[in-house]
């Protein structure tokens, strides 16, 4: 008798612990469901001000959970097998009537204990939900950034609900659209025949499974099956062209943040016009078939034997003239009539476009050139200043170069590359011919605007591969000539100095007045350059992407966005392709990681960029799982350094993205190891909608303006 109290005892106490396991694992299984953190794991962390363990703290709780839930499994076997046992003891030990009337008002017993404990347990998770979205709600209005608006309309020009809609989600923006689907099909057909060229193995064999999949989406196309998907959007934007063409408006975007902007066609040349007055830009008459001409006859004349590798292949004959447009700079004034422009030049297809592209590369290679105080991007201006320490006197100090392009003077410039060949190992030869193409290149500084051809009298041509190269090879002698030498005795003043393209930064250690009378010098060393000081405060300043602080002695970072910052990315509803579409986010989300931020502006950039994300239409997890793996991914690197050497062998080529038939083709077409698809989109707002360019002039002497 003893024996089966015992026996009955344990048993009851085992079917309610298997209840409370059952009712645990639910509860852990909730969290992991719903992304939250019970008490039990918290306490697991120390307090660490670290952003890295911050963010990865989340993932190992979810890991801890996990562990439990595994745990419980390991204990509800043994309960099981404890009950098993039992239940084998009191089948021998009670008459089955008895057995059946324990077991039925047990189960009673635990039924009512787990409605009071699910009901304890469902309670704790709406809290910790609720505690999730308070938190989530109290970030997203501490780190509610106001953006600038995405569209302008400086004219009286009214546009429907519907309109505004489509024109505020970008200039990249690509609607589904039934406007030139037949033709975006034919390109992608002779995309990928002209990418089939390429291929060394099993190329019948590709070929024979592409063509199926074109022929069944043209027929579904010709039978109207996939009409119909774009009808709103082509209706809308027939609107809008309609109101521009009948009211003669123009549609741009800003200098600065992708706002589109709206304004009449006789305003916007007016600007670009005086623009062009004021810089010394005058008509000029051309004929583009003896400029096509004069170029293949310098190539012609090359001869085999120079190091001039792929020139002979330049394709030279599909040229047309360069287009300039106007890009409004509505951060320097909100008045139509005050806003300035900041010129574009589109040089591609320009006739000397390759020459161009392959004299930079060529110059890279072959010329030992490093320039002394230039910075490759934002992150290089961190490493470099970082580490620096700051006396209480400095001050930091930015300039900007007054249109720097145009006035860079070309004859410095050709002398100082004749210099530089000189000094290299190519032949007297080589030397004299490369001098003969960067001549060529520019010589051609002309472009079109409102149907007339215009040249710029001075300085680098706008737009060009070669430029950027030249105008730092120029400022790199310049400052070694007219800063950093000997004699000049600003040069001690200066703690670090560093430039990208015409923005520069410099902490100084001088006085203001100094600091004044170095910038008056500056000016005064050449008659082309000419320094602008944007002094603002002795220990801070905002430079490129950089809010950057002197304080404590040292640097403080965080993120800068200009005023007419907008947020408009690639709405995840754009036909792109997903890698285009995140690109903006994981470029962000590079940053965010990789520049050393406190805390607080870590969590106020992070809460910005998903801000980004909402107003995109993307999830904010996708967002944390990619910072998660971003963060994951640097650890890794921290602990296990990956040789930057690495050899890539692939070819890229271009295919229009259609939709999944793009995919599809990719796939197979990267069958062959050599081959990598760059998907790029077909008709973006700016492809439909934008009119801030002269149509292309054909090539032939009626041209000559």
């Amino acid at each position: 008798m003893a024996e089966l109290a015992k026996t009955v005892h344990h048993y009851r106490r085992q079917l309610f612990k298997r209840m409370r396991l059952h009712e645990d694992l639910y509860f852990n299984n909730q969290c992991l469901n719903h992304d939250l953190i019970p008490r039990y794991v918290k306490h697991e962390f120390k307090k660490d001000n670290s952003k890295i363990v911050k963010q990865l703290a989340k993932e190992i709780a979810r890991k801890l959970i996990k562990k439990e839930i595994k745990l419980i499994y390991m204990k509800l076997n043994n309960v099981n097998t404890q009950l098993k046992m039992n239940y084998d003891k009191m089948r021998t030990l009670m008459r089955y009537e008895d057995l059946n009337t324990f077991l039925g008002r047990v189960h009673t017993q635990i039924s009512v204990e787990q409605q009071r404990k699910r009901h304890t347990l469902d309670g704790k998770l709406k809290k910790l939900i609720d505690d999730k979205k308070t938190e989530s709600l109290k970030k997203q209005l501490n780190n509610f950034h106001k953006f600038h608006d995405n569209l302008i309309n400086f004219t009286q020009v009214h546009l429907e609900k519907s309109e505004i809609d489509l024109l505020e989600k970008g200039i990249k923006f690509n609607p589904t659209s039934n406007i030139n689907t037949e033709r975006n099909l034919i390109k992608l057909a002779a995309e990928i025949e002209a990418t089939m060229n390429h291929i060394r193995v099993n190329k019948f064999e590709i070929r024979d499974e592409i063509r199926p999949l074109l022929r069944k989406e043209l027929k579904d196309l010709r039978t109207n099956k996939k009409l119909g998907r774009g009808h709103f959007n082509d209706k809308v934007i027939k609107s809008i062209r309609e109101k521009v063409e009948r009211n003669k408006l123009t549609i741009t975007k800003a200098d600065k943040g992708n706002c589109m902007i709206i304004m009449k066609t006789k305003d916007y040349n007016k600007k670009v016009l005086d623009f062009l007055s004021k810089n010394n830009i005058r008509e000029k008459k051309i004929s583009l078939s003896t400029i096509i001409q004069k170029i293949k006859e310098v190539i012609k004349r090359i001869p085999d034997s120079l190091e001039l590798k792929n020139i002979k292949g330049l394709k030279i004959d599909n040229t047309r003239i360069p287009r300039l447009y106007g890009l409004m700079k509505i951060h320097k004034s909100t008045i139509l009539d005050e806003i300035p422009i900041r010129p574009v030049v589109s040089n591609c297809n320009a006739p000397t476009y390759q020459l161009s592209k392959w004299l930079n590369i060529f110059l890279k290679e072959k010329i030992n050139f490093s320039p002394s105080y230039t910075i490759k991007n934002t992150l290089d201006l961190v490493n470099k200043i970082k580490d620096i320490k700051v006396e209480d006197h400095y001050k930091i100090r930015t300039l900007d170069i007054e249109n720097l392009y145009t006035n860079v003077p070309t004859l410095e410039v050709k002398r100082l590359i004749e210099e530089d060949l000189d000094q290299s190992n190519l032949s007297n030869d080589t030397v004299e011919t490369v001098c003969q193409i960067l001549n060529l290149c520019l010589k051609q500084n002309f472009f079109q605007f409102d149907n007339k051809i215009f040249e710029q009298i001075q300085g680098l041509a706008m737009g060009y591969p070669i430029a950027p190269y030249l105008a730092d090879r120029y400022m790199d002698y310049f400052e070694k000539t007219h800063i950093f030498n000997w004699g000049n005795e600003f040069s001690p003043l200066i703690v670090y100095y560093y430039r990208y393209v015409d923005d520069i930064i410099i902490l100084w250690k001088g006085t203001d007045q100094g600091f004044n009378d170095f910038v008056t010098y500056l000016n005064s060393s050449v008659n082309n350059i000419k320094f602008k000081n944007e002094h603002i405060n002795d220990k801070e300043c905002n430079f490129l992407d950089l809010n950057i602080k002197l304080l404590d002695g040292k640097h403080s970072f965080d993120i800068f966005r200009k005023p007419t910052h907008t947020d408009v990315s690639i709405d995840i509803s754009s036909q792109h392709h997903w890698n285009h579409k995140i690109a903006v986010f994981n470029s962000l989300l590079e940053r965010l990681v990789n520049i050393p931020l406190n805390e607080d502006n870590f969590n106020k950039e992070m809460g910005i960029i998903k801000q980004i994300a909402r107003k995109n239409n993307f999830d904010n997890n996708m967002i944390d799982r990619m910072l998660n793996k971003k963060l994951h991914k640097r650890l890794l690197r921290s602990h296990f350094p990956i040789s930057q050497h690495r050899i890539e062998n692939k070819r890229y080529f271009p295919l229009s993205f259609v939709g999944t038939l793009s995919s599809k083709v990719a796939r197979l077409l990267e069958k062959d190891n050599n081959i990598k698809i760059a998907f790029r989109p077909t008709n973006n707002l700016r492809n439909l909608l934008f009119n801030n360019k002269d149509p292309v002039f054909p090539i032939g002497e009626e041209w000559c303006l």
